[in-house]
């Protein structure tokens, strides 16, 4: 239990830095990206929401996490689990969904999810430590593996959305005349 101590005092810092900065920098690229490129009132809205309930989100389930830790109930690393899923589609929608995606946009969505991955080993590890039943493990692991496995679908989606097609000259311009 010590190791994992050691573990979750050094990682919880480091997510509470990560998920700070993550916000500052894409409230200050969504301030920039409003200057640079044309957007609709709607738009800007959806991003700005999208950006306010990721943080709460995050800032949310790190809370829960210290304190589930803390006090060593379980019930409240499981609600941490189950969350992961919703925080890796959020970092989706910056991967691949906004309006106009920046690169270091990209670069920090996919550092977010990431971290959500180290997130699902940690908790992975706390369940086996700290709950005393077989039904609490395994809820606790079904929602670590939902987070890996939404991570990894949205990392293969946007990755596929970025490459060119697998069909030769799918991706060249057509031009079309009309008779």
């Amino acid at each position: 239990m010590e190791r994992f101590g050691k573990l979750v005092k050094l990682a919880l810092p480091l997510l509470r830095w990560y998920v700070n900065f993550y916000i500052l920098i894409l409230a200050i690229l969504l301030w920039y990206k409003t200057q640079v490129f044309t957007f609709t009132v709607d738009s800007i809205a959806e991003e700005v929401a999208v950006l306010v309930f990721l943080a709460l989100l995050l800032h949310s389930r790190l809370a829960l996490l210290g304190r589930g830790y803390g006090t060593h109930r379980v019930s409240l690393l499981i609600f941490v689990a189950w969350l992961g899923p919703v925080a890796a589609f959020m970092f989706g929608y910056h991967l691949s969904y906004q309006v106009y995606v920046l690169h270091l946009e990209e670069i920090l969505a996919m550092g977010g999810l990431c971290l959500l991955l180290l997130e699902a080993l940690l908790l992975s590890l706390l369940g086996i430590v700290l709950a005393e039943s077989l039904p609490e493990r395994l809820v606790l692991w079904l929602g670590g593996g939902a987070t890996v496995a939404t991570c990894v679908v949205l990392s293969a989606l946007h990755f596929s959305l970025a490459s060119p097609t697998a069909f030769e000259g799918q991706d060249q311009p057509t031009t079309m005349t009309a008779r």
